[in-house]
């Protein structure tokens, strides 16, 4: 199962990048540990080697929406679809860009999971927790209180959060500053 106080790491097989991007994409919105069980007791139902090929099974037997519903794992359109359009991605080397076109798939979600799996990734996940931050601790009242949906505007406000992070935490890599600012903020 996908341990979310340990989410970063580089070196994580195939099947462990399948599982972890699954996870990101249903943790939107949703409490984190609650939905990777529910990831979890998923792919449990159906045999295969690896999540992406799991599903695929899934699809192939017309079962993959009445899995997601016996997990309760909620959202059931919205995953369904990012799941069957997940299994053509390359998870080590599909783009930012790639990964956005993923229905259901937005800037954060994205950003979550290049900057936790790919080593000297330079990406801001604006979550809440970043967000206030960079409102409180950097005195910036110009930033808004929930993840940016605009492209334009996220983008605008990731450079400035990176200019900031990279000043704050200079011998800290992107991932560990997120995290170190994640668990400062949310008090964990």
């Amino acid at each position: 199962m996908v341990d979310l106080t340990k989410v970063t790491n580089f070196n994580r097989t195939q099947a462990e990048l399948e599982e972890f991007w699954l996870v990101a994409i249903c943790v939107a919105g949703k409490k984190g540990p609650v939905q990777a069980a529910k990831v979890e007791q998923f792919l449990a139902i159906q045999a295969g080697n690896t999540p992406f090929e799991k599903i695929q099974k899934m699809i192939d037997k017309g079962v993959l929406l009445k899995h997601l519903k016996s997990v309760k794992i909620g959202q059931y359109k919205r995953i369904e679809k990012a799941f069957r359009e997940s299994l053509n991605l390359d998870l080590k080397k599909s783009t930012l860009e790639n990964f956005m076109k993923i229905p259901g798939v937005g800037n954060k979600t994205a950003r979550f999971f290049l900057l936790h799996t790919r080593k000297g990734c330079e990406h801001v996940v604006l979550d809440t927790h970043i967000l206030r931050y960079l409102r409180d601790e950097c005195d910036l009242k110009n930033i808004p209180r929930s993840t940016p949906t605009n492209k334009k505007q996220y983008a605008e406000i990731e450079t400035v959060a990176r200019d900031i992070i990279r000043a704050k935490f200079p011998k800290y890599s992107m991932a560990d500053a997120d995290l170190k600012i994640w668990r400062t903020m949310s008090g964990n």
